[in-house]
């Protein structure tokens, strides 16, 4: 091969390598151009979403639209957009006012007691001045509730409502035994007590060295036999000296009692009032979860006639 064939044989080579490489970077700029433009779309798209859905949770909130404010602020908006929305607790507030005015046009039976959190207000069930709060309502869920200690109370209360009444009579009746039988019971453990000492007594005085082990075993029964009599006289002694503790004891018993007929007649009074106002307790939970119901269905937009459904 001549030199200038072998020139040529190299120019042809490297016109090859530049045709190749000129293809390659052709290709990755057309796939690049085109990953480029699926970014642009996407971020386009998720652009547009949220401007989407903050227009409408504007236009929500605008017009109180509150089922469309819940599902857009729990579902639709991000993190980042919840929080700068409710920095300072403006949805909480306004959620809260909008339950509580619907509430009370649907329950107007059911009186506000208190505010116990930014979503959270308490209310009771009549206006007697014995009234307690009964039932809550979350507008952060949004949720209607009995409160649990209360629950508790209204669904055991034909149960119980005797039973621990019961138990605090039989505590006094047994206290005011102790009282009047007393005096005379330590009389007794007295002359017990006085027998066994001079039984030892005399037993002592027989002692000698033929009996002195005889003698140590009975003695030592005779003591085990003061000690609990000693014992039994010390349960007994609070019963009759003049400290006033027993008396403090069926004080309290006594305020005890009088406290479980009060929160008794409270319940009688609720279940009272749970069966004018909605039926029963059944009907009571039934009547709740149709009022969320309800409230969180979206209501159709109807237009005017010539609006946008004539368009």
């Amino acid at each position: 091969m001549t030199t200038s064939e072998s020139q040529n044989d190299k120019n042809d080579k490297l016109v090859e390598f530049k045709v190749e490489v000129t293809n390659s970077e052709e290709i990755d700029s057309q796939s690049s151009s085109n990953s480029f433009e699926e970014v642009k779309q996407v971020a386009s798209l998720n652009v547009s979403k949220l401007l989407h859905d903050l227009q409408e949770f504007e236009e929500a909130i605008s017009k109180e639209n509150i089922p469309a404010i819940y599902r857009l602020y729990n579902s639709e908006l991000t993190d980042e957009l919840r929080r700068s929305s409710n920095q300072n607790h403006e949805i909480d507030y306004m959620l809260l006012q909008k339950l509580h005015e619907h509430f009370k046009e649907v329950f107007p039976f059911m009186y506000f007691e208190k505010q116990v959190d930014t979503t959270v207000n308490y209310y009771r069930i009549g206006n007697y001045y014995r009234q307690r709060p009964t039932i809550g309502i979350d507008a952060s869920v949004p949720e209607i509730f009995i409160l649990p200690e209360i629950d508790g109370e209204w669904r055991t209360y034909y149960e119980d409502k005797e039973v621990e009444l019961a138990l605090i009579r039989e505590q006094m009746n047994q206290l005011d035994a102790k009282m009047i039988a007393g005096k005379a019971e330590i009389e007794e453990i007295n002359q017990k007590i006085k027998a066994v000492q001079n039984q030892k007594s005399e037993i002592n005085e027989s002692k000698g060295l033929l009996n002195r082990k005889k003698i140590d075993t009975e003695i030592e029964e005779l003591d085990k036999r003061l000690a609990l009599l000693n014992k039994q006289k010390e349960e007994w002694l609070p019963f009759i000296d003049d400290s006033g503790k027993v008396e403090q004891e069926r004080a309290a018993l006594d305020a005890q009692y009088k406290q479980v007929e009060l929160n008794n007649s409270i319940v009688e009074k609720e279940h009272r009032l749970i069966q004018r106002y909605f039926g029963g307790f059944q009907e009571l939970r039934e009547k709740i979860v149709a009022f969320l119901d309800d409230y969180l269905t979206e209501k159709p937009v109807h237009f005017e006639e010539g609006g946008p459904d004539n368009e």
